[in-house]
């Protein structure tokens, strides 16, 4: 009966005839072992075979398999269920002495079944998708509206007048597909939101949950709705969050700004021209710009460009020196005010009458006597007599050159001038680089000195008597 009705689930699974062969042989070969438990390793062995692909193929088109072996509509279901239920304390009370065959037998039947299994190669059917119900296409529609709820949070708004603004608050949204929020307002619109109603700020950084809309963004004074939009997704999703309503008070009238302009008065001095203007102190005040010319009659800045800028708004007079004028007899003298808006006001023009200059007297500027040049190889120092005149004196220049002998300024550079008329010495260290760059070069110095005479330089003859020779070159 065993032989029949294996045979028959076999014909159920619809396996290939050699596959049947060998699993139908190799389950003959095993005569110790009771019915009933070859018959239960046969359902493993079966079970084993259905995670393969032909097996699973045979079982998504007939199907009998499984109704054969569990209880399916199948005639023969019943008759095989009793087999083994019958023969289950046979089966029970052999257990301990038969332990080594059941397995040396299940062993056996496992390769056999996994040697077959690798054999055979079964013709792979289409997989049937089973018809959703009404009741999983119920739970995947709840599913789906719950996480897109949960995903597009909307914004809880509010607002408050303040002196500088309103400032607007919200809620932080954590939501990982969130771009960021759109700040908006709207005169007319009760419920404004974004893109529909502009915006006031754009904000990606989602800890960020205040913004102050200045006063100045409202064009509209009286009730303005305030709300934020969330945006999602790339823009693609825009939830705008509840409108809250704000009441704008009305500017005050914008009040002109003062412009005041310079009243200016002028005085001929000994030393030059000294020009007086009244003090003004406006918020918006820069500075004053003092200009003359010899041509325009109401000089003004930036025209006729400026003789002082002076930021000091406390600060009402400045000494034109005559060396500025470069054209004796009429000048024009004037103040220029300067505001903070790029407003500029002119004052008043003062005519003033430049004397013509005195000529120069000549051979008058003695030179100075220069002391043998010390030079230790690192460090020059020089010094020289005092000069004889120091009525007109502005300073000496330590004039020097590599080429010119004896050197004098302006012509050649020099190391240093000196303001002090009995300061008569001078020394100068080089540096490693100096060194290496004029290695064996000769320098020769001079003293020029230089005098002042009605604000024009008049230079001495310089007197070389002294040079120094920068160390040759390390080879």
């Amino acid at each position: 009966m065993f032989d029949k009705e294996y045979k028959e689930a076999l014909e159920n699974m619809k396996l290939t005839d050699d596959f049947k062969a060998a699993l139908a042989s190799r389950m003959k070969s095993v005569k110790s072992v009771p019915r009933a438990r070859l018959v239960l390793i046969s359902v493993a062995a079966v079970l084993v075979l259905a995670t393969s692909a032909g097996l699973a193929a045979n079982v998504a088109t007939n199907g009998r398999l499984f109704q054969t072996l569990f209880g399916g509509q199948n005639p023969q279901t019943t008759e095989a269920t009793t087999l083994v239920t019958d023969e289950t304390t046979d089966a029970t009370t052999t257990v301990t002495e038969e332990t080594t065959v059941e397995t040396t037998v299940e062993t056996t039947v496992e390769t056999a079944v996994l040697e077959t299994t690798l054999e055979t190669t079964a013709t792979p059917t289409p997989t049937v998708t089973p018809k959703p119900t009404e009741t999983t296409k119920a739970t995947t529609a709840a599913t789906t509206a719950a996480t897109t709820a949960t995903s597009y949070i909307v914004p809880s708004v509010s607002a408050t007048l303040q002196a500088d603004g309103v400032l607007v608050t919200w809620n932080r949204i954590d939501s990982s597909n969130l771009d960021g929020y759109k700040v908006v307002h709207s005169a007319t619109n009760p419920n404004p939101a974004y893109p529909g109603d502009g915006y006031d700020a754009w904000i990606t950084d989602r800890g960020t949950t205040s913004y102050l809309i200045p006063l100045s963004k409202f064009k509209t004074s009286g009730t303005n709705y305030i709300s934020v939009t969330a945006l999602y997704d790339s823009h693609n999703v825009k939830k705008a969050g509840n409108a809250v309503k704000v009441t704008i008070p009305t500017p005050s009238p914008t009040t002109a700004p003062t412009y005041i302009t310079p009243s200016v008065s002028a005085t001929l001095q000994a030393d030059g021209v000294l020009v007086t203007w009244n003090k003004i102190d406006l918020p918006n005040f820069c500075g004053y710009k003092v200009v003359h010319s010899a041509t325009n009659e109401n000089p003004a800045y930036p025209g006729d460009g400026y003789d002082a800028w002076i930021t000091d708004r406390g600060t009402t007079s400045y000494l034109i020196p005559l060396s500025s004028f470069k054209t004796s007899g009429t000048n024009y003298i004037s103040v220029t005010a300067l505001y903070n808006d790029d407003v500029k006001k002119a004052g008043n023009a003062v005519p003033v009458t430049i004397p013509s200059k005195p000529a120069d007297p000549e051979g008058t500027y003695p030179a100075v006597t220069l002391n043998p040049v010390s030079w230790d190889g690192t460090t020059v120092s020089v010094s020289w007599s005092q000069t004889t005149d120091a009525t007109g004196f502005c300073y000496y220049k330590v004039a020097y050159s590599f080429d010119d002998k004896p050197p004098s300024y302006p012509e050649n550079d020099y190391f240093t001038y000196i303001q002090d008329p009995n300061n008569c010495s001078f020394s100068r260290g080089f540096s490693a680089e100096e060194l290496a760059n004029n290695a064996g070069k000769t320098c020769y110095i001079a003293i020029t000195t230089v005098y002042c005479v009605n604000d024009v330089p008049h230079y001495s003859t310089s007197t070389y008597v002294g040079s120094f020779t920068f160390p040759a070159p390390t080879v």
